[in-house]
């Protein structure tokens, strides 16, 4: 009588489990090419165990899962390399892959662009330090790459490098060590990452120029206004002497008694003409003082220029008929809606005028002639002053509008300082505008001022 299993089904989870032992071992012995010890280990099973070839087949079908996974796994690695290998190319800064020596094994579009390389990194290798733009900056970047091979992250700021075509950038750089692609790399590599910062430190100077500019100007204007004060001063305590100097000549050469003698009348009047003389350059000196930063900063506004040159012309009449010299204008008078109108202030626009017809009737010639024209052209408004004078060289005209300086003078009578057309000029300019002077010797000379335009847009507003 055979005895019956104390627990239901015992032997049969007994054997599965030795089953399985024993193919396991087989699987190992044949994974290490011992295919004699597999066959052995399932020879001894007898019954409970497979057969070498259906351990073959299991091993198979595990080979092929397993090298399932492997494609996947190696597909996965591929796509992630691309997607970085495209963020490399593509980040906004200039980075480059440096070995432990500095030399450039790879960069980016941004880097390319950048420093102008073309294909001169696969020509030959090229250092990083090829880049910096002086030795100081160059030992500050190597450094900086030597302490990242022990700390890992390392920055340099504000350096100044350059191309290959030696355009100056402005930059910060970054060097990161990168950890090896797999257990075959021998080479330490290096992440170079420029940051591009010229636009910034450009307009950072730009201001800083425009803020010392400013300054300047401020000191220029306190120191302008600090001479105009001094000025107004001095010439208050002059003309205070000289009126005086004036006033007793002129006590003396009113009554006979004190001046007695030919002689003592005539000093007497020369010290009344050189005190009146004094007296015209102290006004001069400070009508040219006048023209300040406050004044240039005045607005300016529409001024009929033809009625101002009619003005002009109408004050200096007197003088030409004094000299003999025909004073004419041609202006344009006719239409209010199209009559010249600069941009300016109508009292330098006379006053300048006036002081030109009154050199070109001075420096005229018998029965010569003088004419006021006034026009436009563009937007530009104009009025010029020709006349039928002696002229002047070319060398003459290069000095014309400097102070103290009265060309012709030595062949007239005329008082003055060479201050008029100094000041002229300076009026002139403070309403951004020019003086333009056109002159032949023997024939005559032509100045024509130019001023802003007053569209009639403007005026219609």
């Amino acid at each position: 009588m055979s005895s019956e299993p104390t627990k239901t089904g015992q032997p049969d989870a007994m054997s599965d489990r030795n089953r399985n032992h024993l193919i396991g071992v087989a699987i190992a012995a044949i994974q290490q090419g011992d295919i004699a010890s597999a066959k052995r280990i399932l020879d001894s099973a007898g019954n409970q165990a497979l057969t070498l070839i259906d351990v073959f087949e299991l091993y198979q079908l595990e080979l092929e899962t397993r090298n399932e996974e492997l494609r996947a796994a190696k597909e996965c690695t591929e796509q992630t390399l691309e997607w970085f290998g495209r963020l490399f190319r593509n980040l906004p800064s200039a980075v480059f892959i440096l070995d432990h020596t500095g030399v450039i094994m790879d960069a980016n579009q941004n880097a390319l662009q950048t420093f102008e390389f073309g294909q001169a990194l696969l020509v030959e290798p090229l250092p990083i330090r090829r880049l910096m733009a002086d030795s100081v900056t160059e030992l500050r970047v190597m450094r900086a790459l030597d302490l990242a091979k022990t700390d890992s992250h390392q920055s340099v700021d504000n350096v100044s490098i350059r191309t290959l075509h030696n355009k100056t950038l402005w930059t910060d750089i970054r060097f990161v060590k990168m950890p090896p692609r797999d257990h075959l790399e021998q080479r330490e590599l290096y992440l170079c990452v420029i940051h591009d910062r010229t636009d910034h430190v450009t307009a950072e100077r730009a201001r800083e120029a425009a803020a010392s500019a400013e300054k300047l100007r401020n000191m220029a204007e306190i120191a302008q206004q600090t001479s105009a004060d001094l000025l107004r001063r001095v010439s208050h305590e002059f003309r205070t002497p000289l009126n005086a100097v004036i006033g007793f000549s002129d006590l003396l050469l009113s009554n006979p008694k004190h001046v007695q003698t030919t002689d003592a009348q005539k000093f007497v009047r020369h010290i009344r003409e050189a005190g009146v003389n004094l007296l015209y350059l102290v006004d001069e000196v400070l009508q040219l003082n006048k023209i300040i930063p406050e004044q240039r900063r005045g607005k300016v506004e529409p001024v009929d220029l033809s009625q101002v040159a009619a003005d002009a012309t109408s004050m200096m009449m007197p003088l030409a008929q004094q000299k003999g010299v025909q004073l004419t204008a041609r202006l344009d008078v006719t239409d209010l809606d199209t009559r010249p109108m600069a941009l300016g202030h109508g009292r330098y626009i006379r006053e300048v005028l006036i002081n030109l017809i009154s050199n070109a009737l001075k420096y005229n010639k018998p029965d010569g002639w003088v004419c006021v024209s006034t026009g436009t052209k563009g937007q530009v408004a104009w009025v010029s002053v020709d006349d039928s004078g002696r002229g002047m060289s070319s060398t003459q005209i290069g000095h014309l509008f400097e102070p103290f300086n009265r060309l012709g003078a030595e062949n007239s009578d005329s008082d003055g300082y060479g201050l008029g057309l100094c000041i002229a000029l300076s009026l002139i300019e403070t309403m951004q505008g020019t003086i333009r002077v056109t002159s032949t010797e023997g024939v005559g000379s032509c100045f024509l001022v130019e001023l802003p335009l007053h569209s009639n847009t403007e005026r219609s507003l």
